[in-house]
């Protein structure tokens, strides 16, 4: 009876075994049962023995799991007909990772297995392979692919603002319009918590004021802080310090994703030496004396600083009157719709910045401006950088200015010999006086390549193609202009800023990722023109775009929207809950409508995701088509 009962016993084990490989084998995508037992056996072998490596052996678990997704297994007949190819890097979500399918459409995935977590830890910034972005909630780092696994019950960091209810300007959070010139400060105490405890700030000085143009007068409002001394906020920028930050509403976008979409893809895009400055980022909550105001990114404020803005200081005494000092000035609607001295050429804008006004020569070049708040053709353009032989008072005139009346008029100039370049074919110079362009005895490529920063204005064709901002031509188009006795002279595009309104937001603007390309719809000249020149297109712009593509920046660009939606669902929730309009979609007089469905109403946030997911899939693809393999083939199912 008892050797009956053991024989018994080793047969229902063996029959378990059994059953547990059957269903070890169908739990992997069905296209590998179609492949050979030898093959099942290595791939299966190495899933296991990569599932849960020691942080010591991570390195080479991940050169086991590139080697064996390096195979190929043909479809099972539920698919279409292809061999797959599996990824050698891990995608991953929330809570799992798996090799993809590189084939384009194919969603297969293989070795699906759960995160295998390390040492919980604050994770601010995440290395997300190409660049860094601030991603600052408690987790763990996944030993196997190295992603970041929150702790779900985890928050953003708190930046809370404190100051006298009795303050005169107490309510300077709810009542700034567009239209006000005079913005106040208001003077409190600001605390950084919930954080690393290496970045927490318990008590400091500082003071706070409504930023922005057009979403100065929306409920949720941006804000600027200002320390006395130089401090740095949640490590970002490398923990470099300053005196100036910023708190970006993105009161337009109901994912509250697009400024952080923008950030990332322009750091991912900018290589050294470019001399493109993007801020670094970070999503937080914001609180005003205790009350919950809201998810915000805390941002870098864009100023010419060492460290920021790559140009160098001026740090000339004032009244210096050399024109011999770095210029980067804002192609700026609002520097002419909020003049109070309209016979000036050089007007202030609404900071008090130095503006200036430029003729386009031979002519001003427009573009289809449907969908855009702007008619086209501005021709205005506002400081941001210091100049130092103006008044001292920022809200004086600055009409007797050496440094702006230069750039002024050395933008002219370059326009000049750009659009002759683009559109006539012809090689023009500045005269060594700097008056006038001349006739050039070398190449339309050579003129253009004395004269403009080539991989900056690269940088900006592709970010912006990509990103598709409506306004461009219209503000937050950034240009400097390096004029230092170690400066290189030439003009770059600079500083990518303002994308609430991008990626598809924006009713009646290239409302399909794959409708058109940027440049056919843009009405910003500087953009138009550059596209026009072949050379560059071809040899820059198109290399480039090769380039980042084999870095699989859209890859990790996709992970990164993924890793949001997922991470940040509550605190999304959470905003929705405290501004329940989207004040883009209910503008008065008339409740002008800026915002196309999904993105008009906070309620359907899920929908908006959705719908921004399949807007950039398709908008990648289709820039891949133009300038990268002729195919839609960057893989976005991650």
């Amino acid at each position: 009876m008892k050797k009956g009962f053991q024989k018994l016993a080793c047969l229902m084990i063996s029959f378990l075994m059994i059953g547990c490989t059957q269903i070890q084998d169908t739990s992997v995508t069905s296209d590998e049962s179609a492949g050979s037992p030898s093959e099942q056996s290595s791939a299966n072998s190495s899933s296991k023995s990569s599932s849960a490596p020691s942080s010591s052996s991570k390195s080479s678990s991940k050169s086991s799991s590139k080697s064996s997704s390096k195979s190929s297994s043909k479809p099972s007949s539920s698919s279409q007909a292809h061999e797959h190819v599996w990824s050698e890097d891990w995608a991953s979500d929330g809570t799992s990772h798996w090799h993809y399918c590189t084939v384009s459409g194919c969603t297969e995935k293989k070795d699906v297995t759960a995160h295998t977590g390390g040492e919980v830890q604050y994770s601010n910034p995440v290395n997300s392979g190409l660049v860094k972005f601030a991603n600052p909630k408690k987790g763990s780092i996944c030993e196997v692919c190295e992603h970041f696994v929150p702790d779900s019950t985890a928050t953003l960091p708190q930046i809370r603002f404190t100051f006298d209810k009795n303050d005169p300007n107490a309510n300077f959070a709810t009542v700034a319009t567009k239209s006000d010139l005079f913005r106040p400060e208001v003077s409190g105490r600001l605390q950084v918590t919930n954080c690393d405890p290496s970045f927490e700030i318990p008590d400091v000085g500082c003071t706070m004021k409504v930023r922005g143009n057009q979403t100065a007068g929306w409920s949720k409002k941006g804000f600027r802080i200002k320390f006395s001394g130089k401090c740095n906020l949640l490590g970002l920028n490398e923990g470099k310090k300053f005196k100036k930050w910023i708190l970006l509403a993105d009161a337009k976008d109901t994912c509250l994703i697009r400024t952080a979409l923008g950030f990332y893809i322009s750091k991912a895009i900018v290589k050294d030496g470019d001399n493109v400055w993007v801020s670094d980022f970070c999503p937080v909550t914001v609180y005003l004396n205790d009350q919950y105001w809201g998810y915000y990114y805390l941002a870098e404020q864009k100023e010419v600083k060492t460290g920021r803005v790559m140009l160098p200081e001026n740090d000339k005494d004032a009244g210096y009157q050399g024109v011999d000092i770095g210029y980067c000035f804002e192609l700026d609607h609002y520097a002419d719709a909020q003049q109070s001295d309209e016979a000036s050429e050089v007007k202030k804008g609404a900071e008090g910045d130095p503006t200036f006004k430029i003729s386009y020569k031979p002519q001003m070049v427009r573009g289809n401006v449907q969908g855009s708040l702007a008619a086209g053709g501005i021709d205005t353009y506002t400081m941001l950088s210091d100049i130092s032989d103006g008044p001292t008072d920022v809200h004086t005139d600055h009409t007797n200015s050496n440094q702006v009346a230069f750039i002024k008029n050395r933008l002219e100039l370059l326009y000049t010999v750009l659009y002759e370049a683009a559109v006539n074919k012809k090689a023009k110079e500045i005269n060594e006086a700097g008056t006038a362009t001349v006739n050039s005895s070398k190449t339309v490529q050579q003129v253009i390549e004395q004269y403009f920063d080539l991989n900056a204005w690269a940088d900006g064709i592709i970010i912006n193609a990509f990103s598709c901002p409506p306004d461009l031509g219209y503000s937050s188009f950034y240009m400097s202009y390096d004029n230092s006795p170690t400066g290189d002279k030439k003009l770059r595009f600079d500083v990518p800023w303002d994308y609430d309104s991008n990626f598809g937001n924006r009713n009646g603007f290239i409302t399909n990722g794959d409708e058109n390309t940027y440049v056919d719809r843009t009405h910003n000249m500087w953009i138009q023109l550059f596209s026009k020149l072949d050379f560059f297109m071809n040899n820059y712009v198109k290399v480039k775009w090769n380039q980042i593509r084999d870095e699989k920046v859209f890859e990790e660009f996709f992970k990164l929207i993924n890793t949001y939606f997922a991470d940040y669902d509550a605190e999304i929730q959470k905003n929705h809950k405290k501004w329940p309009q989207n004040d883009a979609a209910h503008q008065p007089p008339n409740n002008f409508d800026e915002i196309r469905n999904p993105f008009k109403e906070p309620s359907q946030y899920k929908d908006a995701e959705t719908e921004t997911i399949s807007w950039l899939s398709k908008r990648v693809n289709y820039l891949e088509k133009q300038w990268g393999t002729g195919r839609a083939n960057v893989n976005t199912n991650l």
